[in-house]
């Protein structure tokens, strides 16, 4: 008997908390949503798209809910049926946005034959992040995580510089472009990727016109 209780309390909470998230502005939901993300609470987080993609279906943040939802079940819920279900909807709703594409190339490797590891996954899904939503802090902690947990693993090199890429390039944030360059070249220095860590150092918070070697090529290009 006590469990049964226990069991209808769990779904009376559930019941209320999706009633009361019903209730809020497809933004509140977003906003709310990516702070519970933040803050680990990544089942809230899920209810929360959830109840944005079922209750505001002409929100123009409905297709970063499903594709939130997608990453966010994969990699932090590990539940990959579920995120493929997610990644179909959105590219097949929204098959000319650079949203539907990315998660249509989401499908397709998860549904190919080759096996990834956890690593190819970190480096995957936090690639997504910052290539399909613009969230650089998400993306580059997952990256992370792969340089942490897996140091060795041959992605390891890529997702540092990859961090230091995402930062000085689309982020335009070269402090934390730097840090992680720099360790790149304490960790890595004699990869293949070093003499390019080197130029972006080189060269951070330039404008590449004003770079002689690419003007240079651009020279080389016209004529």
């Amino acid at each position: 008997m006590r469990k049964v209780v226990i069991i209808t309390a769990a779904a009376v909470t559930a019941v209320a908390l999706i009633m009361s998230c019903g209730k809020a502005s497809d933004a509140d939901l977003y906003s709310s949503g990516k702070d519970l993300e933040s803050k680990g609470e990544y089942a809230k987080a899920l209810t929360n798209y959830d109840v944005l993609i079922s209750a505001h279906e002409s929100s123009p943040l409905r297709q970063e809910a499903l594709c939130r939802a997608g990453l966010l079940s994969f990699i932090r819920l590990h539940d990959r049926e579920r995120a493929l279900s997610y990644f179909q909807r959105v590219s097949r709703e929204y098959p000319e946005d650079l949203t539907g594409q990315g998660c249509a190339g989401l499908v397709e490797i998860m549904q190919s034959d080759s096996v990834a590891s956890p690593a190819d996954d970190l480096y995957t899904i936090g690639l997504a992040y910052t290539n399909l939503l613009q969230d650089f802090d998400t993306g580059t902690a997952l990256l992370q995580d792969l340089v942490t947990q897996y140091p060795e693993h041959k992605r390891a090199p890529e997702a540092l510089f990859m961090s230091g890429f995402i930062y000085a390039n689309s982020a335009a944030d070269t402090a934390r472009a730097r840090v992680y360059y720099k360790r790149f070249l304490e960790a890595y220095p004699d990869h293949t990727l070093a003499l390019s860590v080197e130029w972006e150092l080189e060269h951070l918070g330039q404008d590449i016109n004003s770079i002689p070697e690419m003007q240079q090529i651009d020279d080389s290009t016209v004529k």
